[in-house]
């Protein structure tokens, strides 16, 4: 099972790496500071990134597009 659950974060970590090679803003800091994780107490394997603005690019913060707003509805 742990291999498994290695081989799934690893294709995370490649997906990820994928979809920022096409963001305009995407930097190789950031590409680079992604990686697998196995978490032996949880027994489960994440995708994680080291790089400090990780964060901003995984929830969208910044500028709205103008172009492009936000799909679905807003939250209360």
């Amino acid at each position: 099972m742990k291999e498994l659950c290695i081989l799934l974060a690893d294709y995370g970590v490649e997906v990820a790496k994928l979809s920022l090679v096409a963001l305009p803003y995407s930097t190789n800091d950031l590409i680079s500071s992604i990686f697998t994780v196995y978490d032996e107490k949880n027994q489960c394997a994440y995708v994680r990134a080291d790089n400090e603005h990780a964060v901003f690019v995984e929830f969208g913060t910044g500028q709205r597009g103008s172009d492009s707003p936000y799909p679905y509805p807003l939250p209360e």
